[in-house]
């Protein structure tokens, strides 16, 4: 009987898995994050965050 040591074991197979989900128009999980991001922030956060984010990309616009 071997006793394992530790580490990552190799695998059995060494080709790539390929694609382990797909959605047809994009990530499923992007609106459910991005409502509960929107949603935390609040009506102020979102405005305060637009306004710098305009600030940021007039910036680099120079």
């Amino acid at each position: 009987m071997k006793i394992s040591t530790g580490g990552i074991p190799a695998p059995e197979n060494p080709q790539p898995l390929g694609t382990i989900y797909v959605a047809p128009w994009g990530s499923t999980l992007i609106l459910p994050i991005s409502y509960t991001y929107i949603a935390m922030m609040g009506s102020q956060g979102l405005t305060d965050a637009s306004k710098i984010a305009i600030l940021n990309a007039n910036y680099m616009a120079k």
